[in-house]
C-alpha cells in the first residue's frame, strides 16, 4: 500500500511558498498517450522581501526561480489521477494532471510549477 504525501510545514509561511519540480522523464510519452504517474518534489523558497535591498536579495540568493502559476479550479473537482511527490501518493484532479503533462511533455528539462491545489496545504 502506498503511502499518501503528508505536507512539512514552512518554517516562516508568512515569507516562504512551495514550489513543484517535476522531472524531466520525455521517455514516458509514447503516442499521443499521457503515461502516469508524475513524479515531483516541493521545495520551499523564499519570496524576496521588499524590506531587504535589492543587492542584498541577490547577495542573499533571495530569488525565486523562474515558474509558471496554475490554478486547478476547473473541470471536475474530484481528485483522480496520481502524483508522486518524494515517492509519496498526492491525489490531484484529471484537469490539473493534464495540465502538468502538457507542461512536462513541452519541456526538455524539469519544471517548476506553483499550483494552488499542490502547493497550499
Amino acid at each position: 500500500m502506498m503511502n499518501d504525501y503528508v505536507y512539512t510545514p514552512l518554517e516562516n509561511p508568512s515569507s516562504q511558498i512551495r514550489l513543484l519540480t517535476i522531472s524531466c522523464r520525455r521517455s514516458e510519452f509514447r503516442q499521443g498517450r499521457l503515461y502516469e504517474p508524475l513524479i515531483g518534489r516541493l521545495s520551499p523558497n523564499y519570496i524576496p522581501g521588499t524590506e531587504v535591498a535589492p543587492t542584498r536579495r541577490l547577495f542573499r540568493g533571495f530569488r525565486l526561480p523562474p515558474f509558471t502559476a496554475l490554478s486547478y479550479v476547473w473541470g471536475d473537482p474530484t481528485p483522480s489521477h496520481e502524483l508522486f511527490i518524494d515517492g509519496r501518493r498526492l491525489l490531484i484532479t484529471a484537469n490539473l494532471h493534464a495540465a502538468l503533462w502538457r507542461l512536462h511533455i513541452n519541456n526538455i528539462s524539469d519544471i517548476i510549477v506553483w499550483a494552488d491545489a499542490i502547493c497550499i496545504n
